[in-house]
């Protein structure tokens, strides 16, 4: 993330580290996955200092302590069909915002089940 985002976030609150910029294209998807208690997966596409479409796909796991959220883990995987792109500054290092693709709430039971029956995945818009 720190190369993505052109610097470290140790210490920091995410939206101050997020900036007036960045913030409320990247900061709904973390409120819902609070709001909701449960996994947020995300797709954005983000223009590189090249050009290339590079698509930012983000996991967000909420986990609680009696019931209110403490911690969020976050996967976070970069993915050019070049195959290759500049991950310096990605987020940062143009004119051009994050473009949101998708963004959807994991719910429903996760547990082994028969094929055909998955768990329900809520694709949601975000105020």
């Amino acid at each position: 993330m720190a190369a993505a985002y052109g610097q470290n976030a140790k210490g920091r609150l995410l939206d101050d580290y997020l900036g007036p910029r960045l913030g409320p294209v990247v900061m709904p998807v973390y409120l819902e996955c609070i709001r909701r208690a449960l996994p947020v997966f995300t797709i954005t596409d983000i223009d590189d200092i090249q050009g290339r479409i590079v698509a930012c796909e983000r996991l967000l796991l909420p986990f609680s302590d009696d019931g209110a959220i403490t911690t969020i883990i976050e996967s976070l995987k970069m993915i050019s069909a070049d195959g290759h792109f500049e991950i310096t500054n990605l987020m940062r290092g143009n004119a051009n915002l994050p473009r949101p693709k998708l963004r959807a709430v994991i719910e429903g039971d996760l547990i082994h089940r028969m094929p055909g029956r998955a768990g329900v995945v809520d694709v949601i818009e975000f105020e």
